[in-house]
């Protein structure tokens, strides 16, 4: 079983606090992640771009700020290779005004 946890210290070359997916140990308490260490140079940097938009995220939510939510969009890795800047937007304005009661207000129009 894997899991998307914190990372504390569970996988060494990352930030702490990024979301990191590891193995999980299902026991009584529940499930509990297991220490990763360190990954492979070339695969850290895999990860780092995805932590990035993980703190736009948090930087958006904290601040209210509905251009780090762009941002976000912007450099995600993948959503640019199937939607231009232009509907990336539009797909996140489309994607506030839906869930905009779910959301701080700053992010909200």
């Amino acid at each position: 079983v894997y899991g998307n946890v914190r990372n504390d210290d569970l996988i060494g070359n990352l930030p702490a606090g990024c979301c990191v997916e590891v193995p999980m140990v299902a026991g009584a308490a529940g499930l509990s992640p297991l220490r990763a260490g360190v990954l492979p140079p070339q695969l850290a940097a895999t990860c780092l771009p995805h932590v990035a938009v993980q703190e736009l995220v948090v930087a958006a939510a904290l601040q209210g700020s509905r251009d780090h939510v762009y941002h976000a969009a912007l450099l995600d890795r993948h959503a640019p290779s199937v939607l231009s800047p232009d509907a990336l937007v539009a797909m996140v304005d489309d994607l506030i005004d839906a869930h905009g009661a779910a959301l701080p207000e700053g992010i909200r129009r």
